[in-house]
């Protein structure tokens, strides 16, 4: 996560110890859904822009990479 972050740093606007902190976060917050997303597109579809900001951006660089 720490090199991700920092490959993708000047799109996160944030600091590599806050996008970990964030994932961990994020984690839990799966942990207690019922049903995981399955793929990046619902994991973004239910990720907080405002709780989660630099996993948000991350999910949606992985949902657009491809293209």
């Amino acid at each position: 996560m720490k090199q991700l972050s920092a490959s993708y740093a000047v799109d996160l606007e944030c600091s590599s110890d806050v996008a970990v902190a964030e994932l961990q976060v994020w984690y839990r917050q799966l942990a207690s859904m019922q049903q995981s997303p399955r793929n990046a597109v619902e994991a973004y579809e239910l990720c907080s822009g405002d709780a989660f900001p630099c996993i948000k951006k991350l999910l949606q660089i992985m949902v657009t990479l491809p293209v």
